[in-house]
């Protein structure tokens, strides 16, 4: 009876975004990122987000969260402009 077991379509994401949801963060796909410095959850596209992503912050949609640009140095600096 363990063949009953077997997940039901795995790669199927029930909203169908262009995304491959397996690889974006559960609060990503529902519009929520983590900031990491404050460890909350702040809206994707809204006032703090836009904000943070002016003054450079990373953003990584597979892990969740938003980093400040000093976490890394800076390699993808060459990015907006």
């Amino acid at each position: 009876s363990a063949a009953a077991m077997t997940p039901v379509q795995p790669k199927e994401s029930p909203r169908g975004g262009s995304k491959d949801s397996s690889q974006v963060a559960h609060c990503v796909q529902r519009g929520m990122i983590m900031n990491e410095e404050t460890s909350r959850l702040i809206k994707i596209g809204k006032g703090t987000y836009n904000k943070l992503v002016e003054k450079g912050w990373e953003v990584d949609e597979t892990a969740g969260v938003i980093s400040p640009p000093t976490k890394k140095k800076s390699s993808s600096s060459a990015k907006k402009k």
